[in-house]
Formats: structure tokens, sequence, C-alpha cells
């Protein structure tokens, strides 16, 4: 089981990519940046903060996890959009991991991540700044969309919990 907030998730099409507290938030500087979405897709910029609520540690974002796949994805302008991990090779991969990612364990300091999945220890609290693509080019950030994420709940099903983003 895990405690989930979402801090915050924004629209856009770079990613800072300086190595500093603000590495992977929404940037509009493109040139000599790896973190730019295609023409045609849209970055959606996660911070999420996770405790594990479990009693051992615990295995999430992975592939082949046993513990909490993320398959999570957007609604927006009438239609659905899976999220899809940043990928150097800029291959679209689901579910969303933390292959390109930063941590911190107090959400303010952050550092690289570059591991598929994390291990939780029983009770830590993580946060993690996510840049994902979804398939759909989005001009106006400040659109509204749903994020519609899913987490397991004690008895192993996933329960999915919608974010109303940039909406009444």
């Amino acid at each position: 089981m895990f405690e989930f907030t979402l801090v915050s998730s924004d629209l856009s099409y770079g990613a800072e990519n300086l190595m500093t507290d603000d590495y992977l938030t929404p940037t509009t500087d493109y040139n000599n940046n790896p973190f730019v979405a295609d023409t045609g897709s849209t970055l959606v910029i996660l911070e999420v903060k996770i405790k594990n609520l479990n009693r051992s540690s615990s295995d999430i974002a992975g592939t082949f996890s046993n513990d909490w796949n993320w398959y999570w994805r957007i609604s927006y302008d009438g239609s659905e959009y899976d999220l899809y991990s940043w990928s150097w090779s800029l291959s679209l991969s689901s579910p969303v991991g933390l292959g390109v990612s930063a941590i911190s364990s107090n959400g303010t300091s952050w550092t690289n991540f570059d591991s598929s999945n994390d291990i939780i220890d029983a009770g830590e609290t993580v946060f993690y700044r996510i840049p994902t693509v979804v398939d759909v080019d989005i001009s106006d950030f400040s659109s509204p969309y749903e994020l519609v994420i899913n987490i397991p709940n004690s008895d192993g099903e996933d329960v999915e919990f919608i974010y109303s983003i940039n909406g009444d």
C-alpha cells in the first residue's frame, strides 16, 4: 500500500536539463536540450510524493514490478492518451517508469535518478519528478486536463484516481 500525493502536473514542450534543484521542471529553453518533446507530442511533467505503507520494502514503477506498475493517462479535449516514459531512443514505452527522473528525500534538493524502478523501504517517503510524454500536441499549457493514475489497494487491485488539472 502506498500514500500518494500529486505535488504538481505541468504541460510543457521542454524540461530543464541542468542538474540544479530545477532539474526536470518546465522550461522554454529548447536549444541544446535533450528534454524536448517531438512535434506532435507534449511533456507532462509530474512531481509526486510517495510513502510506502507496507511493512516491508516495495518495488514501484518497474515493468516487472509486482507491487505497482504505473499505467497512467490523461484525458484532454474529449480523448484519452497514455503517458509514456521519456526515452533517450525517443521510442515511447509504457508503463511510466523512473528511467529518466529526479529524486528527493525532502522535495527540495533534487538529484538524478536513472533506474527503471525503485525499491522504497517500509515507511519511507520519496519525491519524484518525472517527465512523461503524451502523443498529442497541446499548445496551451494552461489547458484543462485530467490525470488518471492507478494505485493498488490493500487487496492488490488497482484503483483509479482522477486529478483535475487547470480546471474549474
